[in-house]
C-alpha cells in the first residue's frame, strides 16, 4: 500500500493549488498497475475510496459556480466514477469528473510542506 500513499500524496499536492481531473488518478494508477501487475481499475477504486472515506477529497464536476461536489455518499461516488471511466474505456480526457481537496486536506498538506 506504500504506492497508494504516494498516489494520495501526489493528488493532494496537486489539489492544494487547483481542482484535479480524475485523469491524474487514472494515470498514476496505470503506472502502479504496470509495476505491480494489479488492475488499474482496482487501484483507482481503492485510492479514491481511501481519499473519500478519510475526508480528504470530494468528487464532482465543474459547473457555473466552480467545483460542484456530487451528492452521493462515498461508496456510491466511487461506483459512479468507476462506471463513468468504464464508459469511456478508461480514457477520461477531462470529461468524467474532478477531485477537490477538503479544507482538512489543504491544512494537512500545507503543514507537511517544509
Amino acid at each position: 500500500m506504500k504506492k497508494d500513499d504516494s498516489i494520495c500524496q501526489e493528488l493532494l499536492e496537486e489539489g492544494l493549488d487547483d481542482w484535479v481531473p480524475v485523469d491524474l488518478l487514472v494515470a498514476l494508477a496505470s503506472e502502479t498497475s504496470q509495476e505491480s501487475g494489479e488492475s488499474m481499475r482496482g487501484i483507482t477504486a481503492r485510492v479514491l475510496s481511501r481519499l473519500l472515506h478519510c475526508g480528504l477529497m470530494q468528487v464532482g464536476e465543474l459547473g457555473e459556480t466552480g467545483f460542484e461536489a456530487w451528492p452521493e455518499e462515498n461508496d456510491s461516488a466511487v461506483r459512479r466514477v468507476v462506471e463513468a471511466l468504464d464508459a469511456v474505456m478508461w480514457h477520461p480526457a477531462l470529461g468524467v469528473c474532478w477531485l477537490a481537496n477538503t479544507p482538512e486536506a489543504d491544512r494537512l498538506v500545507s503543514e507537511a510542506r517544509p
